[in-house]
């Protein structure tokens, strides 16, 4: 009995070893490991178990386990019986395998699990229980689905960005195109892919090969070029075409990827303006001629009358055709001025290098004898040639100085200083005066047509010629503004292009 006794112990105790050998192993595996016995009751919850299902301890789940199963979801939308669990349709003589669930802990975010189960049968085919295996998949499944989205946003983006797109071979072959340029061409991009465009543009293919193949030859990417279509639907279009060459570092293989960007809308608004401003620059010239004539004949008339009258005029009506001359005479300036500013609006002007000094040189000439009746002094910086057109540039030169003058001071002769500044992004010209000067309240305002600071009782003038020195400046790509001159009267500046710069860059 006592060696009975003793192996019954020995046997105890290596049973409990087992148990505890085999529960240290269902730990230490990161997957859940749940099963139940031959009554259905839960015997096996190990760490795993528990760290998915946000448990805190086996009895918990023995001693609820509907508590358990029902956070898990068939494909995360509907709750899991407890009838229909990975154990509980094992514990029925299912197998389960790769089933996919997910569970949603209290407190914790859901979790896609893979769960297999199977039941757990003696030697004699009868059933002990069941078990089932779950693997928590929810880093694999976010990171499957972050490189799903990683590798369709490029896609995505080439369809439905509002740019016509092509990849193509030296051969002229379409490699790849999106939605965009595929109704460019009235195809469908499956059709239009691996298509030759020899075949569907013949007219404009050797063109549009050659200039590819130049792309590629110098190995740099071509921007900007705007080219006139007319596509296979008949429909005439432009577009900025930008081209970048590309080389296969394995096969060697040469492409080029073309953006096309549909600028018809863009170029069809320059033609109206265009259109419109030369029939506006043509509806001026026949005004001007209209208006210049009996304007003309207002003055010719208007002396005729005071010849004709002779000694017999009174001094008031002598003073009301003087009236008569001098507003006929502001009439003929205004339209001289305003045929000058439409002409400005129109464009056109090309620009080239100009020495400022040889402008300044003819705009004083014709201010000469004004000068000498003045005493007007002129001083003369060091000005570096500009990109502007000559004649405008002496325009407003003239206009400038012709304002000095016209604004001097009673009490001091007019001073009139023409210099330069340097600039990050050109050279800044200045006219400078010691005249009366402007309110800073109009700096901005003097540059509008037909504004006026002073009434044309005190000073004459059309209040046009700062406007169209401010549109001859922008017409050169430059800008002009007003500022207090530090001895008192007034310095227009205006920015322009360094001509030795572009020279250089060019």
């Amino acid at each position: 009995m006592y060696r009975y006794g003793l192996a019954a112990r020995r046997r105890a105790v290596e049973r409990a070893n087992a148990a505890t050998f085999l529960e240290t192993v269902l730990n230490s595996v990161s997957d859940a490991i749940v099963a139940c016995d031959a009554n259905g009751d839960l015997s096996v919850f190990n760490e795993g178990a528990k760290k998915l299902y946000g448990v805190d301890n086996a009895a918990n789940a023995t001693a609820d386990w509907s508590a358990v199963f029902g956070s898990a979801c068939s494909g995360g939308a509907t709750a899991v019986a407890r009838k229909c669990s990975p154990v509980c349709l094992a514990f029925n003589g299912q197998t389960v395998s790769e089933q996919e669930i997910v569970i949603t802990p209290d407190d914790a975010p859901p979790r896609t699990v893979i769960a297999n189960a199977a039941p757990l049968l003696d030697a004699h085919g009868d059933k002990v229980g069941a078990v089932a295996t779950m693997r928590d998949v929810s880093a694999e499944r976010a990171a499957l689905e972050e490189a799903r989205r990683s590798a369709e946003e490029p896609k995505l983006i080439f369809d439905n960005v509002p740019v016509r797109l092509w990849l193509k071979d030296e051969q002229n072959r379409i490699r790849r195109l999106n939605q965009q340029a595929a109704d460019f061409m009235g195809l469908s991009a499956s059709n239009a892919e691996g298509g030759d465009i020899y075949e569907m543009c013949p007219e404009a293919a050797s063109k549009i090969h050659d200039n590819d193949l130049s792309v590629l030859d110098r190995g740099e990417a071509e921007q900007g070029v705007i080219e006139e279509f007319v596509s296979p639907l008949g429909v005439r279009s432009w577009a900025s075409i930008d081209k970048a060459p590309y080389v296969d570092k394995k096969t060697g293989e040469r492409f080029i990827f073309v953006a096309s960007t549909d600028i018809t809308k863009l170029v069809e608004a320059r033609e109206d303006l265009q259109r419109s401003n030369a029939e506006l620059e043509q509806f001026a010239r026949v005004a001007s001629h209209d208006l210049q004539e009996p304007l003309r004949k207002l003055t010719i008339y208007s002396g005729f009358l005071a010849h004709d009258l002779g000694g017999g005029i009174s001094a008031k009506a002598k003073a009301d055709l003087v009236a008569i001359e001098a507003a006929a005479d502001r009439m003929r300036n205004l339209v001289k001025d305003m045929l000058s500013l439409s002409r400005i609006r129109s464009g056109g002007f090309k620009t080239q290098r100009v020495d400022p000094h040889e402008c300044i040189a003819s705009a004083m000439a014709s201010l000469s004898a004004r000068c000498r009746d003045m005493g007007a002094v002129i001083v003369y910086g060091d000005l570096p040639d500009v990109m502007a057109e000559p004649v405008m540039l002496t325009q407003v030169f003239q206009n400038l100085a012709g304002n000095a003058l016209k604004f001097a001071k009673t009490d001091r002769p007019p001073c009139i200083k023409f210099f330069s500044e340097e600039a990050s992004n050109g050279i800044v010209l200045s006219v400078a005066d010691n005249g009366i000067g402007i309110d800073p309240a109009f700096f901005d305002k003097v540059f509008e047509p037909l504004m006026r600071v002073h009434s044309t009782e005190s000073y004459d003038g059309t209040g046009i010629g700062l406007a169209i020195c401010k549109k001859a400046i922008e017409s050169f790509g430059g800008k002009i503004w007003v500022e207090a001159a530090p001895e008192g009267g007034a310095v227009f500046k205006f920015l322009l292009k360094r001509a030795d710069a572009l020279e250089t860059a060019a």
